[in-house]
Order: structure tokens, then C-alpha cells, then sequence
């Protein structure tokens, strides 16, 4: 979503060089960014202050930009730029960051829901058709393959039970499909249940870097994915996506696509955002069907 904000950056300031500092997981997501210049990896341990870190890198970058651009609303994500002694420093006021903020934007998450137009807001705008993110990979197609998303880092309250993607792989491949499936090492586990020694089933979990991964998900022709990171990737290589959504909401996080198909169930209970379901129950992943995947193929 943030590759939105860095097109309209381009469309208003086309002699922009911009650069993006980001985490080492990050990284790969760059080479597909035509938009990017370069970028600067911070290298903190997730979850980590990293004081020193982030005050060392910012002072070595002093004196070499006129704006940034602070997305994430925590406070230590806005030190580096502060160390950087850069002019403006625009973004949400977030954890209360005064003086790390000099260009502070105003967030009402009811009326602005949608996360990519909060990114927009740094800039005014809104999200349109021509800000979706786009992946530009020259590849040939394979024919009838489907690529196969059952993880979700966030917690199992986005997860799509997995005997359900299992017995949706056995089916499209009674049908003649293909099925690919891709993950971290994570979803090993859950890969390998789905896997269950089909030969018309390729397991990639964990075996691929995030980059590999993107070049093989652009050859598939069509990609059914837990709302994740996957899935915004799916959206942006601009395949037919089919998204299910669980605690989460396509109202907050949809995938920016118009191929794009969206399950979700009308459970009272949703969105919760949650990672774990509080009644234990799921019946926001379970009511959604095998047959209701196939019925959108």
C-alpha cells in the first residue's frame, strides 16, 4: 500500500528522488518499486528500541533531505529523520511525538478507513485506480495454476482453516489445476499438511526468498490468499486474487485490485480485528466454504 503514496509523490514532484529507509525484510519489496531511488535499511531487531541505532544512522544522514515522510505512528520510528535534522518532518501525531513531528496530520480513522488513504493523507489525497500498487514482471503464465496463501502472521483469526485449503487443493486438482503453494517457514507445517504428497501440488514454503516468491506468484494465474502480506503482493502483480477476510476487514486493508474477488462472512462479531477469537469459535473463517472458493474460480 505505501507504493500508492510513492506513485502520487512521483505524479505531483516528478523530479523527486526518493529514498526509504526499511527493515531487511523489507528490502526485496524495493526492486519492484520503480518509484524508489534507493533504499536504506535500519537495521533494529523487530520489536527493539534501538536508540543508539536509530540515532547513529540519522546523523549520518544529515543535510541530504528536505522532507520525510513518517508512516508508521510509533516514536522510535520517527527518530531517525529527527536525527537527520530534515526540515520537514510530516506524519501522524501518533505517540505523542511533538517536536519529532513538525508537520503534523490530522487522523480520523472512522472518517479515513481505509489505511492506504491514511498513507495519502500525507499528500491530501485519496486513493484512485491509477495509485493502485503495481508489480511490472515480465513472465510467462502458467496455464491453469493457482497459487495457495494459508499463512497470516498476524494470528489465526485471519488463517482459513487449513483442511479447508487442503480439500481445496485436492479438488482443483482432480480438476486439472495446478496448485503451487507459498508461505514462510512458518506455514511449513501447514504446507505440508495441504501438500500431503499430491504430485499436482508444488510446496514452496520456506524455500524461497521473498523475492523468488514474488517472480513465481507472478507466473500463476490465479492467487487465493488469507488477508496478508501475500495477498498485497498478489494484488499488485495484478492477478485474479481471491481474498478472505476473517477478524480483518476489506474496508481497512482491501487488496487494490479490480480483479480482485473478496470473501468474508456477515458474522455479528466482525470485524474484530483480533488475532485470536475471543468465543473461540472462528465462524468467521469456517462459514466461508470450499465450494464458495470455487464457485468465484
Amino acid at each position: 500500500m505505501m507504493q500508492s503514496l510513492l506513485i502520487a509523490i512521483k505524479n505531483k514532484y516528478p523530479k523527486a528522488k526518493i529514498d526509504v529507509i526499511a527493515n531487511k525484510l523489507c528490502l526485496p519489496l524495493a526492486e519492484f518499486m520503480p518509484q524508489i531511488n534507493q533504499v536504506i535499511e535500519l537495521n533494529t531487531q523487530h520489536g527493539k528500541f534501538d536508540f543508539n541505532k536509530r540515532k547513529i544512522l540519522g546523523k549520518s544522514l544529515k543535510g541530504k533531505y528536505d522532507l520525510a515522510i513518517i508512516l508508521p505512528i510509533t516514536w522510535k520510528s520517527a527518530l531517525v529523520p529527527f536525527f537527520a535534522n530534515i526540515p520537514e518532518r510530516i506524519g501522524f501525531l501518533g505517540e505523542m511525538r511533538f517536536g519529532l513531528i513538525n508537520n503534523k496530520i490530522k487522523l480520523n480513522k472512522q472518517k479515513t478507513p481505509l489505511m492506504v488513504d491514511r498513507y495519502l493523507l500525507m499528500l491530501s489525497q485519496k486513493i484512485t485506480k491509477d495509485l493502485y500498487p503495481k508489480f511490472n514482471i515480465n513472465t510467462q503464465i502458467i496455464q491453469k495454476s493457482v497459487a495457495l496463501c494459508p499463512g497470516a502472521s498476524y494470528g489465526p483469526a485471519k488463517k482459513w482453516p487449513v483442511e479447508y485449503f487442503y480439500e481445496l487443493a485436492e479438488k482443483l486438482t482432480n480438476k486439472g489445476y495446478l496448485c503451487f503453494i507459498f508461505g514462510s517457514q512458518a506455514e511449513k507445517k501447514d504446507a505440508d499438511k495441504i501438500k500431503n504428497n499430491n504430485p499436482k501440488i508444488t510446496n514452496y514454503v520456506g524455500k524461497l526468498t521473498l523475492k523468488e516468491s514474488i517472480k513465481k506468484m507472478s507466473e500463476m494465474e490465479i492467487i487465493i490468499s488469507n488477508d496478508s502480506g501475500l495477498m498485497h503482493i498478489a494484488s499488485a502483480l495484478n492477478k485474479k486474487v481471491i481474498a478472505i477476510f476473517g477478524s480483518s476487514t476489506p474496508k481497512h486493508t482491501p487488496p487494490l485490485n479490480d480483479k480482485a474477488i473478496i470473501l468474508q462472512t456477515d458474522e455479528k462479531c466482525r470485524p474484530c480485528f483480533a488475532k485470536t477469537c475471543r468465543f473461540d469459535h472462528y465462524n468467521c473463517l469456517k462459514n466461508i466454504s470450499v465450494s464458495d472458493i470455487l464457485k468465484v474460480i
